[in-house]
């Protein structure tokens, strides 16, 4: 879609295509330049309190980020729908699942903890 910001300045109409360097650099003067895209999803908590189920939209056509400019890789959407699932098993640890672009299954296990609610052992 067109970006909003055109319509307050030229500058934001055109994004350049070159990097600093090498990439890998925060490249602040390319924000909300170029077009824009909608992106969104949608989080349900079923029933089943553990379950967690996402849906998200990604419009990114990836064509002109480096993998593909630079080292030939294929990015090609096959579909901009991801799927996702969120199993909690207690307060510090999750598994998740999800099938994104239409050829990737991601998987994953993440483990959190409170550091300022352990208590400290104490020896005198």
């Amino acid at each position: 879609v067109t970006n909003p910001f055109c319509k307050a300045s030229d500058k934001f109409c055109e994004r350049e295509s070159d990097t600093k360097g090498n990439g890998g650099m925060v490249d602040f003067e390319r924000w909300f330049k170029g077009d824009a895209a909608i992106y969104g999803g949608l989080e349900y908590q079923t029933p089943y309190k553990p379950l967690t189920l996402k849906l998200e939209y990604d419009s990114n056509d990836y064509s002109q980020d480096f993998p593909v400019m630079r080292g030939g890789v294929d990015m090609t959407q096959h579909t901009p729908w991801n799927v996702g699932a969120l199993y909690r098993f207690s307060d510090w640890a999750t598994a998740k699942v999800s099938y994104e672009r239409g050829d990737t299954l991601t998987m994953g296990f993440d483990l959190t903890t409170n550091f300022n609610q352990i208590a400290s052992v104490w020896r005198d």
